[in-house]
């Protein structure tokens, strides 16, 4: 029934191209509506229902490939946040939870065709079953005795849908090597267009909307302008994860280097790369410094063997080491030795103090305090708690004092699983390419792991889509390692 008006609805629209009675209704529909919203909401919201409605023939048509779907969110993930700046007010965000719930809804439909499906090998591979305890665990927070609101509980229902329909259409979508290769392609040119974005605000100034949104706020005045200019942030939500998601594309260009491909697709892996690492730099985020070191440390650990991987991480190495103590004094190069310094770093000392005068609450709640009690959240969703305002400045805080020791003790088995799970795959691969697609998700998935240490926002989109991601990929990868695709 549902592949019966899935065909109907693809035919009336792409291949009749709505020149139908069906087409007229819509139009009829489409310009009664575009009138009312436009005269009872304003021009904005006329505008966002027109975007809105022109989407929905292609939704459709993701109904029946949902990896052209997932390549768009892909993409629009990135374009919200500059939305909201140009448009205040806009709900933006809709369209995000309408693709969590189309990709549900594929998912369905693509279980319930049940050709070519593997035995629905995706919902019993271990990763799955991590994935369920982390939401099961956080479900079962609602019944949290420390938890003074369940308005928290709620809002992280929101979260909960986000990061499930983002990890099945990730296993529906990522199952062979030709579309993941794509996923990697679109992946590495947003973040290429995001750098040169980056890099247009450091050397050519901001729009202005980007300085009415900088000024509107002096705590981002605060944390963004330094005397030597301002810290980049591109089309992103934050200079932090701009910083973060220039680090991981880095790496993964990088390693993407090593691929049988021609020398111009090389040459432009390292345009690629050199305009990401520039705008890591100016993005002022001292957690991202540390990401291509550790991405590219355990790419040349996995292939320790390889004189030609070996040869160009010690190349890699020998730059960055020239960096560091090279006669340079400029600001940037300053920021970024001080990463690597942080017991002299006066933010980091102050984080480290917070944290040790937090840990008796985490020892003695097991639990945690609840969801969405920490922080800014705290304040909006659990008012006189005493979490609330808390600055955690760290996920891993975050997930201690909300979830208790045993949320992250949940969290850190479901990261060190899948690093496991994914280096026994690669070594069991006899597949060139899935073991450099192996060693790309695994070397962008360790460093996200480690910088949540000092980052709470390390997991904001599109890091986060590519992080859930990569929980999908490692199982499909460990599926074709020789030869066979789910």
């Amino acid at each position: 029934m549902i592949a019966k008006i899935r065909y109907w609805l693809y035919e009336k629209i792409f291949v009749e191209k709505l020149n139908n009675i069906f087409g007229l209704i819509l139009f009829i529909i489409f310009s009664v509506s575009f009138a009312f919203i436009v005269a009872k909401l304003g021009f904005y919201f006329g505008i966002f229902f027109l975007l809105a409605s022109l989407s929905v023939p292609l939704l459709i048509f993701s109904l029946k490939d949902i990896r052209i779907a997932f390549i768009i969110f892909l993409g629009y993930s990135c374009t919200v946040f500059t939305m909201m700046r140009i448009f205040p007010g806009l709900p933006v965000g809709v369209t995000l939870e309408m693709f969590y719930y189309l990709f549900v809804l594929s998912f369905i439909i693509w279980a319930a065709s049940g050709d070519d499906r593997a035995e629905y090998s995706i919902l019993k591979s271990p990763i799955f079953k991590l994935v369920v305890v982390w939401v099961v665990y956080q479900f079962l927070q609602v019944f949290n005795p420390n938890s003074v609101s369940i308005n928290g509980w709620l809002m992280n229902l929101r979260g909960l849908f986000s990061f499930i329909s983002i990890y099945l259409a990730a296993s529906i979508s990522l199952r062979k090597l030709s579309f993941i290769k794509v996923f990697i392609h679109v992946w590495l040119g947003i973040a290429f267009i995001a750098a040169i974005y980056g890099l247009k605000q450091k050397y050519f100034g901001l729009f202005d909307f980007e300085q009415q949104w900088l000024y509107s706020d002096q705590r981002l005045v605060d944390l963004y302008v330094m005397f030597t200019g301002i810290r980049i942030w591109s089309f992103l939500g934050d200079v932090s994860s701009f910083g973060i998601f220039m680090g991981i594309s880095f790496v993964a260009s990088f390693i993407m280097l090593q691929d049988k491909t021609s020398v111009l697709i090389k040459i432009i892996y390292i345009i690629y790369g050199l305009a990401m690492l520039v705008a890591m730099v100016h993005s002022g985020t001292r957690s991202a410094y540390v990401i291509p070191p550790l991405g590219i440390g355990i790419y040349s650990l996995m292939y320790i063997n390889n004189l030609k991987v070996v040869f160009s991480v010690g190349i890699i190495v020998i730059i960055g080491l020239f960096i560091y103590f090279g006669p340079f004094y400029s600001a940037p190069i300053s920021r970024f030795r001080s990463a690597f310094s942080p017991s002299e770093d006066l933010s980091m000392q102050t984080r480290n103090k917070n944290r040790a005068s937090i840990q008796p609450y985490i020892l003695s709640h097991p639990f945690g305090g609840g969801l969405y009690t920490t922080g800014t959240n705290g304040m909006d969703y659990s008012p006189g708690h005493q979490l609330a305002g808390f600055p955690t400045d760290s996920r891993y805080v975050t997930v201690a004092l909300e979830t208790g020791w045993i949320g992250l003790a949940i969290l850190l088995t479901n990261y060190i699983i899948i690093m496991v799970f994914g280096l026994k795959n690669f070594f069991l691969s006899q597949n060139p390419q899935v073991k450099l697609y192996f060693s790309l998700f695994l070397g962008v998935f360790f460093p996200i792991t480690i910088v949540q240490f000092t980052q709470e926002n390390a997991v904001q989109n599109p890091i986060g889509i590519i992080f859930i991601s990569i929980y999908a990929v490692v199982y499909n990868l460990s599926k074709i390692k020789n030869g066979y695709e789910n």
